[in-house]
Protein backbone atom coordinates (compact mmCIF):
# COMPACT_ATOMS: atom_id res chain seq x y z
CA UNK A 1 0.00 0.00 0.00
CA UNK A 2 3.09 2.38 0.41
CA UNK A 3 3.38 2.88 -3.78
CA UNK A 4 -0.14 3.77 -3.90
CA UNK A 5 -0.02 5.92 -0.87
CA UNK A 6 2.61 8.14 -2.43
CA UNK A 7 1.38 7.80 -5.89
CA UNK A 8 -1.81 9.67 -4.58
CA UNK A 9 0.12 12.32 -2.60
CA UNK A 10 2.13 13.33 -5.49
CA UNK A 11 -1.13 13.56 -7.80
CA UNK A 12 -2.34 15.83 -5.53
CA UNK A 13 0.68 17.94 -5.19
CA UNK A 14 1.21 17.83 -9.18
CA UNK A 15 -2.50 19.28 -9.65
CA UNK A 16 -1.97 21.85 -7.23
CA UNK A 17 1.06 23.19 -8.75
CA UNK A 18 -0.38 22.76 -12.02
CA UNK A 19 -3.53 25.07 -11.00
CA UNK A 20 -1.41 27.70 -10.85
CA UNK A 21 -1.40 28.46 -14.76
CA UNK A 22 -5.14 27.85 -15.46
CA UNK A 23 -6.76 29.80 -11.98
CA UNK A 24 -7.55 33.63 -12.45
CA UNK A 25 -6.05 35.97 -10.52
CA UNK A 26 -8.72 36.02 -7.85
CA UNK A 27 -9.05 32.25 -6.65
CA UNK A 28 -12.09 31.20 -4.76
CA UNK A 29 -10.27 28.60 -1.72
CA UNK A 30 -13.61 28.60 0.38
CA UNK A 31 -17.09 28.33 -0.05
CA UNK A 32 -20.01 28.50 2.20
CA UNK A 33 -23.24 27.29 1.91
CA UNK A 34 -24.77 27.46 -1.57
CA UNK A 35 -21.29 27.29 -3.22
CA UNK A 36 -20.53 30.78 -3.05
CA UNK A 37 -16.76 31.98 -2.43
CA UNK A 38 -16.01 33.60 0.79
CA UNK A 39 -12.92 34.04 0.70
CA UNK A 40 -9.92 34.50 -2.15
CA UNK A 41 -6.44 34.46 -2.77
CA UNK A 42 -3.67 34.87 -5.58
CA UNK A 43 -3.24 31.06 -7.54
CA UNK A 44 0.13 30.69 -5.71
CA UNK A 45 -1.25 30.79 -2.46
CA UNK A 46 -3.96 28.46 -3.54
CA UNK A 47 -0.63 26.20 -4.66
CA UNK A 48 0.98 26.61 -1.64
CA UNK A 49 -2.07 25.88 0.74
CA UNK A 50 -2.86 22.66 -0.54
CA UNK A 51 0.88 21.72 -0.65
CA UNK A 52 2.01 22.37 2.90
CA UNK A 53 -1.40 20.62 3.62
CA UNK A 54 -0.95 17.33 1.33
CA UNK A 55 2.91 17.45 3.14
CA UNK A 56 1.52 17.25 6.61
CA UNK A 57 -1.47 14.67 5.65
CA UNK A 58 1.89 12.82 4.09
CA UNK A 59 4.13 12.98 7.10
CA UNK A 60 1.44 12.18 9.19
CA UNK A 61 -0.17 9.10 7.75
CA UNK A 62 3.97 7.75 7.00
CA UNK A 63 5.07 8.21 10.85
CA UNK A 64 2.29 7.42 12.97
CA UNK A 65 2.61 3.78 13.05
CA UNK A 66 6.04 4.14 13.67
CA UNK A 67 5.03 5.77 16.76
CA UNK A 68 3.91 2.38 18.26
CA UNK A 69 7.88 1.86 19.23
CA UNK A 70 8.57 5.30 20.72
CA UNK A 71 5.11 6.21 22.58
CA UNK A 72 4.39 3.88 25.76
CA UNK A 73 1.99 1.38 25.40
CA UNK A 74 -0.48 3.69 27.22
CA UNK A 75 -0.48 6.47 25.13
CA UNK A 76 -1.35 4.25 21.94
CA UNK A 77 -5.50 3.73 21.53
CA UNK A 78 -5.50 0.35 19.63
CA UNK A 79 -7.79 -2.68 20.07
CA UNK A 80 -6.59 -5.30 22.09
CA UNK A 81 -3.96 -3.10 22.91
CA UNK A 82 -2.28 -5.10 25.79
CA UNK A 83 -2.23 -7.93 23.53
CA UNK A 84 -0.75 -6.67 20.48
CA UNK A 85 1.65 -3.88 22.46
CA UNK A 86 3.19 -6.73 24.07
CA UNK A 87 7.07 -6.94 23.15
CA UNK A 88 6.32 -10.33 21.07
CA UNK A 89 3.44 -8.65 19.08
CA UNK A 90 4.57 -4.95 18.89
CA UNK A 91 6.19 -5.24 15.44
CA UNK A 92 3.42 -7.19 13.84
CA UNK A 93 1.29 -4.49 15.30
CA UNK A 94 3.39 -1.70 13.79
CA UNK A 95 3.74 -3.41 10.05
CA UNK A 96 -0.27 -3.89 10.30
CA UNK A 97 -1.01 -0.39 11.43
CA UNK A 98 1.72 0.77 8.85
CA UNK A 99 -0.57 -0.93 6.08
CA UNK A 100 -3.39 0.54 6.91
CA UNK A 101 -2.59 3.75 7.48
CA UNK A 102 -1.75 3.72 4.09
CA UNK A 103 -4.81 2.79 3.34
CA UNK A 104 -6.39 5.59 5.16
CA UNK A 105 -3.92 8.09 3.43
CA UNK A 106 -4.28 7.30 0.19
CA UNK A 107 -8.45 7.08 0.34
CA UNK A 108 -7.77 10.03 1.70
CA UNK A 109 -5.72 11.70 -1.06
CA UNK A 110 -8.20 10.47 -3.53
CA UNK A 111 -10.97 12.83 -1.26
CA UNK A 112 -8.57 15.45 -1.50
CA UNK A 113 -7.78 15.35 -5.48
CA UNK A 114 -11.76 15.36 -6.37
CA UNK A 115 -12.44 17.96 -3.98
CA UNK A 116 -9.10 19.90 -5.88
CA UNK A 117 -10.69 19.32 -8.98
CA UNK A 118 -14.07 20.35 -8.07
CA UNK A 119 -12.67 23.87 -6.44
CA UNK A 120 -10.56 23.83 -9.42
CA UNK A 121 -14.15 23.76 -11.90
CA UNK A 122 -15.65 26.43 -9.43
CA UNK A 123 -13.00 28.93 -10.04
CA UNK A 124 -12.93 28.68 -13.64
CA UNK A 125 -16.61 28.88 -14.25
CA UNK A 126 -18.52 32.16 -14.30
CA UNK A 127 -19.97 32.67 -11.85
CA UNK A 128 -17.39 31.50 -9.63
CA UNK A 129 -19.72 28.76 -7.93
CA UNK A 130 -18.82 25.20 -5.97
CA UNK A 131 -21.32 22.41 -7.49
CA UNK A 132 -22.53 21.26 -4.18
CA UNK A 133 -23.91 17.53 -5.13
CA UNK A 134 -20.59 16.35 -6.54
CA UNK A 135 -18.87 17.55 -3.04
CA UNK A 136 -21.88 15.63 -1.00
CA UNK A 137 -21.22 12.43 -3.16
CA UNK A 138 -17.50 12.58 -2.19
CA UNK A 139 -18.03 13.33 1.37
CA UNK A 140 -20.37 10.53 1.38
CA UNK A 141 -17.73 7.95 0.02
CA UNK A 142 -15.02 9.13 2.26
CA UNK A 143 -17.37 8.95 5.36
CA UNK A 144 -18.59 5.31 3.68
CA UNK A 145 -15.03 4.56 3.77
CA UNK A 146 -13.82 5.54 6.84
CA UNK A 147 -16.48 3.24 7.95
CA UNK A 148 -15.41 0.49 6.80
CA UNK A 149 -11.62 1.05 7.42
CA UNK A 150 -12.76 1.22 11.14
CA UNK A 151 -14.31 -1.93 10.97
CA UNK A 152 -11.46 -3.55 8.95
CA UNK A 153 -8.99 -1.97 11.57
CA UNK A 154 -11.14 -3.31 14.64
CA UNK A 155 -11.04 -6.87 12.97
CA UNK A 156 -7.46 -6.95 12.24
CA UNK A 157 -6.53 -6.24 15.96
CA UNK A 158 -8.54 -9.20 17.25
CA UNK A 159 -6.65 -11.62 18.96
CA UNK A 160 -5.86 -14.50 17.08
CA UNK A 161 -7.87 -17.44 18.39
Amino acid sequence: MRKPFIFAFLANVILSLCSVTVLPERTAIHFGFGGLPDNWAAPGEFALLMSVTDAVIFLTFLFSAKLTHRLPARFINLPNRAYWLNEKNRSKAEAMLTEEMYLFGTATYVFMFLITLLVLRANLSSPVRLQETPLWWAFGLYIGFTVYWTVRLYRRFRVPA
